[in-house]
C-alpha cells in the first residue's frame, strides 16, 4: 500500500496533537485508541510514530506503548509553540524544520514541548505557557503580532521568532527569503517564458504577509517585463479549489506555459496537466517553492528553489544559544535559499 500525501498529512496532524496533549502523562494514547479515535490508517500513523522515535523525541515500550524521551542534561524545556496551527504544521517545510529543531535542541540537552495555538484561541492559551516554572525559552512560529512576542520577552527568558508575519525590532528573529520569488521568476524567464502563473491558497482566517509580499514580487515582475496577467488567471484560490482555478486558466487563451506552485499541490498539478494532455516540462513548465524531501519522490524530477530544514534547525539553535549565554542584542537572519533544477522546467514551445 502507498501513502498519499493527504493521508499522511492527517496522521502528522493527529500524532502532533497528541504529543501537545501528552505532557501531563508523558504517554501517546494506544495504537488502538489511535486508530479510533483519528481515523487514520496504521501505516500512516506508523510511519509518524517512527519518524518521531528516530529523533529520540519518542521511545517504543514492549507491551507497554509509546513515551515521550526525557532529557536531564540541562533541565530545561523549549516551549515550540505553533501560532495560528490551522493544519500547517502536518506537511511541507514547517513540519521538517519543527522535527529539524526538536533534534537540534535536544542534541543540546533541552526537551522540546509542542504547544499548539489555533486561529480563534484566545491570549489565555499564551499567557498559560509563559507562566510554566520549568520553561527555558521559547520558540514562536508563525506569530502574526508584536505584542504576543512582547508578551513572552517579558519573562526575561530567550525568545526566538521563526517565519514571522513581519520583521520586528528588537526581537531576535529568523525570517523568509526575500529572493524565492526573483529566482524562480529569473530562472522561467532565462528559459524565454513570459505566460507565468503564481499560484498561492488563500486563507480564510488570516492574511499572511509573507504570501501577501511573494505575489507583490510576482506582479511587480510581471509589470516591469510588461506581461499583461490575463483576467482568467487567478493568483489566489481558496482551499480545496486549486483544480476549478487551473481549469478557468486553462479554459481559454491565453494559457500559462508555467507554473509557480507550493510544494503539497505539485501531486496535483501533475494529476491536472496529464489529464489534459499537457506534456510537464515542455508545454507547461512548474517551480515548486521549498523543496521539501517529498518532491525527491515525484517525476519527472521538480525544479525548486530550497530551504533547507537541518540549516534552519542550526540556525534557530544559534540564535538560541546566543540569548543563553546572555548576549542582548538582537539579530534579524535571512533564510537563505537556492535553486535546483529538475526536469519540470524547460523552454516553452514555439
Amino acid at each position: 500500500m502507498i501513502l498519499t500525501l493527504r493521508q499522511l498529512e492527517e496522521a502528522r496532524r493527529y500524532i502532533s496533537k497528541c504529543l501537545a496533549q501528552s505532557y501531563t502523562t508523558g504517554r501517546l494514547p494506544s495504537l488502538r485508541n489511535m486508530l479510533e479515535e483519528s481515523h487514520c490508517s496504521r501505516m500512516a500513523l506508523q510511519k509518524t510514530i517512527d519518524e518521531f522515535i528516530d529523533l529520540g523525541y519518542l521511545t517504543r515500550k514492549a507491551k507497554s506503548g509509546y513515551y515521550l524521551s526525557t532529557c536531564s542534561s540541562a533541565g530545561g524545556t523549549i516551549e515550540l509553540i505553533i501560532c495560528h496551527d490551522e493544519g500547517y504544521m502536518s506537511r511541507g517545510l514547517l513540519y521538517d524544520c519543527m522535527l529539524a529543531m526538536i533534534q537540534r535542541f535536544r542534541l543540546h540537552g533541552y526537551s522540546v514541548r509542542l504547544n499548539s495555538i489555533k486561529q480563534l484561541d484566545s491570549v489565555e492559551k499564551y499567557i498559560e505557557i509563559l507562566k510554566r516554572p520549568n520553561a527555558a525559552a521559547f520558540v514562536l512560529l508563525l506569530p502574526h503580532m508584536r505584542e504576543v512576542i512582547s508578551t513572552f520577552q517579558l519573562t526575561g527568558k530567550p525568545v526566538l521568532s521563526l517565519f514571522s508575519q513581519g520583521r520586528f525590532i528588537g526581537v531576535n528573529q529568523l525570517v523568509d527569503s526575500s529572493q524565492i520569488v526573483s529566482l524562480q521568476m529569473k530562472h522561467l524567464m532565462d528559459l524565454g517564458h513570459k505566460m507565468i502563473l503564481y499560484l498561492m491558497v488563500e486563507h480564510t482566517q488570516y492574511q499572511s504577509l509573507t504570501e501577501a509580499s511573494r505575489l507583490l514580487d510576482y506582479y511587480r515582475i510581471m509589470a516591469r517585463n510588461g506581461i499583461p496577467v490575463p483576467e482568467h488567471w487567478h493568483t489566489g484560490y481558496a482551499f480545496g479549489k486549486l483544480n476549478e482555478t487551473l481549469e478557468l486558466a486553462f479554459s481559454k487563451t491565453p494559457v500559462p506555459t508555467a507554473l509557480i506552485v507550493s510544494d503539497e499541490t505539485v501531486p496535483a498539478i501533475y494529476d491536472f496537466l496529464r489529464k489534459h494532455n499537457l506534456c510537464i516540462g515542455k508545454d507547461v513548465s512548474v517551480v515548486a517553492t521549498d523543496g521539501i524531501p517529498f518532491l525527491k519522490t515525484i517525476s519527472p524530477s521538480v525544479s525548486t528553489t530550497v530551504m533547507n530544514s537541518n540549516r534552519i534547525g542550526d540556525l534557530a539553535w544559534n540564535l538560541l544559544e546566543k540569548q543563553f549565554k546572555g548576549q542582548n542584542g538582537f539579530e534579524c537572519q535571512e533564510v537563505e535559499v537556492d535553486f535546483t533544477q529538475g526536469e519540470s522546467s524547460g523552454k516553452p514551445r514555439k
